[in-house]
């Protein structure tokens, strides 16, 4: 269970949380397990001893360890090397890294069953406990993994760790056979979890941080700008694109091009309820534009608010007021009253289901006020047959809301490409706004289109058109490429720090 919890955190930054993702790599895993059951009870018939058991044990945990050390080496070659899709390239990056290791481990609950077994007549309370002992690790291993190991350690030393218990059982429950070498792979495998340790902090110096929160795994790193070409901080939560970016003092992108539209909604506003806080660039543009505004804001993640103020300059403000909460809970529990409410929560490309459905968008529509407006940041095509999730937001939307407009916010972007779409819905017709109506879509939705429910949502469905392509570059990947280069130069500081002491060494000999 462990090992499927840190799997997920190993993929989604490269390929998405969706439900696409999490059926790779429960699938494989649990072919991978299979083998292992089957060809370890096979082994067991075979031969039955306790030392075949430690070696098990022994390639179990080594394997870990390889796969702790190779899996950006592993995901950024994949990426390079083979064009299959990006289905077929989860696909195949999964069955790289999770194959091997799951056949190992599961290879070893057939052996002790066999190994326990010492008569027939008791076969069935020895299989009966060796199960709920199993269950209750896999019990354990999800609670530990989930509420401790996760945001404790991070990914990589999760697996480190879980190989270096697995390379002591085996050293425990062996004979002298092979003693020096597992000692020495034990030795190997606690430098390199000293050494992980001080990769971190070599990363951050070069403007590099890999965080693992509750919520999923968080990227931060400095790069060009592709748009204006200057150095830009990106914060990264999926896969697909970035959640927040700061170039220079500007705001993220897509509110520098929609000023206007922004202005004619949010001016004369007094209270704002923004789901989705991110690094709080949107929060932050809101107060030092409008200063008789007001601002909650609901962020589901403690760390990213933390992380906003240490490298998005995001600072306390008098006006504004920060609750930690799941944007669903917050909205369905809430008592105030607002005159806008701003949806800017994203995972990848993906808005969070449970606040996407009629009947949180009602929610939403108890809170505002009688001239309240709730605007949702939308990234989809406008039109063409990518649009479904545009469309079906829309239609969501049209049937709670008595308006809803909609506004394309980049210049230069075709209708059919992926792009930022306000679409903003309207409490009264009576509500008095000057937006400027050049830029307003005015097209038309097929009736056939669905509404999203809580009984039905399918999120993924509605872009898995787009997220398969190809040609999509996930923002992740230019982190990927910079934490290769960084490892890179963090292994010759490593060769020079110990050429220096051999040498020191030599010359006091």
């Amino acid at each position: 269970m462990i090992v499927e919890l840190v799997g997920a955190r190993i993929l989604a930054p490269y390929y998405g949380t969706s439900i696409n993702t999490w059926t790779v790599l429960i699938g494989v895993i649990l072919g991978s397990l299979s083998i292992g059951y089957w060809y370890g009870g096979k082994l067991a018939d075979k031969q039955a001893n306790i030392e075949v058991l430690s070696k098990i044990l022994f390639f179990s945990g080594t394997n870990l360890i390889v796969v702790a050390l190779s899996k950006d080496f592993i995901i950024s070659s994949i990426g390079k090397l083979v064009n299959i899709g990006f289905v077929g390239e989860s696909i195949l990056v999964t069955v790289l890294l999770f194959l091997s290791p799951n056949i190992l481990l599961g290879m070893i609950s057939p052996y002790i069953v066999k190994l326990k077994l010492k008569s027939l007549r008791q076969s069935g309370s020895h299989i009966g406990a060796l199960y709920a002992i199993s269950t209750m690790g896999s019990i354990f291993g999800t609670f530990g993994a989930g509420f401790l190991l996760i945001p404790l350690l991070g990914v990589s030393k999760i697996m480190i760790f879980m190989g270096i218990i697995l390379l002591m059982s085996s050293l425990f429950i062996s004979s002298s056979r092979l003693f020096f070498l597992k000692i020495f792979f034990i030795i190997c495998s606690l430098l390199i979890l000293y050494g992980l340790v001080r990769y971190e902090s070599f990363a951050k110096e070069n403007g590099l941080v890999d965080i693992d929160s509750p919520s999923g795994r968080i990227f931060i790193f400095n790069t060009t700008h592709p748009i204006t070409h200057k150095p830009s901080t990106y914060l990264i939560t999926g896969a697909f694109g970035y959640q927040s970016s700061k170039s220079g003092e500007s705001m993220s992108p897509y509110v520098l091009t929609s000023d206007l539209i922004i202005k004619s909604l949010v001016a004369n506003k007094r209270k704002m309820l923004v789901i989705g806080g991110g690094a709080f660039r949107l929060p932050d543009y809101f107060l030092s534009k409008y200063q008789s505004l007001n601002i909650d804001v609901v962020e589901i993640d403690d760390e990213i608010v933390k992380l906003a103020g240490q490298y998005f300059n995001h600072k306390e403000n008098a006006r504004l007021k920060t609750y930690i909460a799941d944007g669903r809970i917050f909205i369905n529990s809430s008592k105030s009253k607002y005159s806008v409410i701003f949806n800017d929560a994203y995972t990848d490309l993906y808005p969070p289901y449970n606040i996407s459905t009629k009947e949180a968008v009602q929610k939403i529509y108890d809170l505002l006020d009688e001239n309240g407006l709730y605007i949702s940041n939308v990234i989809s095509p406008l039109e063409g047959r990518d649009s479904r999730l545009f469309k079906t937001i829309y239609k969501t939307y049209s049937s709670v809301f008595s308006k809803v407009l909609v506004f394309p916010l980049q210049n230069g972007i075709k209708k059919e490409e992926m792009q930022n779409i306000l679409l903003v819905g309207m409490k009264s017709h009576n509500t008095h706004t000057h937006v400027t109506l050049p830029r307003q879509w005015t097209g038309s939705i097929d009736e056939t289109v669905p509404v999203f429910t809580d009984d039905y949502v399918p999120i993924e469905d509605n872009l898995i058109s787009i997220t398969t392509k190809r040609p999509l570059y996930p923002m992740s990947r230019y982190f990927l490429e910079a934490s290769i280069r960084t490892s890179k130069k963090f292994a010759i500081t490593i060769v020079r720090s110990a050429q220096y002491v051999l040498t020191r060494l030599c010359f006091f000999v």
